[in-house]
């Protein structure tokens, strides 16, 4: 239930978490080869229309992103215990910077400067 307006951004932050899966981070072209780099590490090069080829790193990002998916789902639930609440809040935006930073690592493996 949506007790507070903490919840709201909760939620709202929960579906931008998810949008992450599925909408690539980096759209990068290099020598007319365009590279889509996914959160999990996952990518692709399009050089055409009939030649793609893919790459997939490490899965970190991936699985750090959907604890801080369920940590958000659980901190909605948690409006009678505040104190709780904040905890959870703080452990998701650690959660959620370390998501940041394993992007960004996986962002620098792509071709090109």
């Amino acid at each position: 239930m949506i007790q507070r307006v903490q919840s709201i951004w909760l939620l709202l932050a929960a579906l931008t978490l998810i949008c992450l899966f599925f909408i690539p981070l980096i759209t990068k072209s290099v020598n007319n080869t365009e590279y889509l780099l996914y959160l999990d590490g996952h990518q692709q090069s399009i050089k055409g229309v009939n030649d793609a080829s893919t790459a997939v790193t490490p899965l970190g990002a991936m699985i750090i992103n959907g604890v801080a998916v369920l940590v958000c789902l659980i901190c909605i639930f948690q409006f009678k215990n505040r104190a709780m609440q904040k905890r959870l809040i703080m452990i998701n935006i650690v959660l959620i910077v370390v998501t940041a930073i394993l992007s960004a690592l996986n962002a620098s493996l792509l071709p090109g400067e």
